[in-house]
């Protein structure tokens, strides 16, 4: 996995996770099972654009685990979000998350 790995960063220059987990699991057919999108739905379910099964993602995962934070580009804007929404527990002055 580790050579995939290397290759994609020398083919490519930088890392592009989902091209490299992709092709780890076409040559290693790893045993996986899906996450269940009610528990931890992608990063767009802060803009409640997407639907499943007929409902608003925030309708239909109203108890999310983890909200992925994907479909936003940047560290500075994911941790903006995460602020906005009262997703973010890290505290600078004590180098650690707080509990929520």
């Amino acid at each position: 996995m580790v050579k995939q790995l290397d290759a994609n960063i020398e083919k490519h220059k930088f890392v592009i996770e989902q091209n490299t987990l992709y092709s780890i699991v076409q040559q290693h057919k790893p045993r996986m099972k899906w996450l269940d999108i009610s528990k931890f739905p992608c990063g767009k379910w802060y803009d409640n654009s997407n639907r499943y099964h007929g409902l608003p993602i925030q309708d239909y995962a109203n108890q999310p685990i983890v909200i992925q934070n994907n479909w936003i580009v940047g560290n500075a804007a994911k941790i903006q979000r995460a602020k906005k929404w009262g997703h973010w527990y890290y505290s600078g002055k004590y180098d650690k998350c707080l509990p929520f």
